[in-house]
């Protein structure tokens, strides 16, 4: 995490908003795809994941895309 978290801190707001290599996904939104990634694994875990979209509705891709959008502009984004 260390790795991750000083070069995260290195960035420049405008880098923020740069496209990442996830097509339509910044930068941003992409350490908000990992950051909810990590909390859906523990509440899986734990047997709360009620609000993760089931197998079968969605694929993995449109599920990503609504939860990060979902999020995207909230505070602290």
């Amino acid at each position: 995490y260390q790795q991750v978290d000083q070069v995260l801190a290195a960035l420049k707001p405008h880098e923020w908003s740069a496209p990442s290599a996830a097509a339509g996904w910044t930068v941003a939104d992409t350490v908000l795809h990992l950051a909810q990634t990590e909390e859906f694994a523990l509440a899986s875990v734990r047997g709360t994941d009620a609000d993760i979209p089931r197998r079968g509705e969605l694929s993995v891709d449109e599920a990503m895309d609504l939860l990060v959008a979902a999020e995207r502009g909230a505070p602290g984004y």
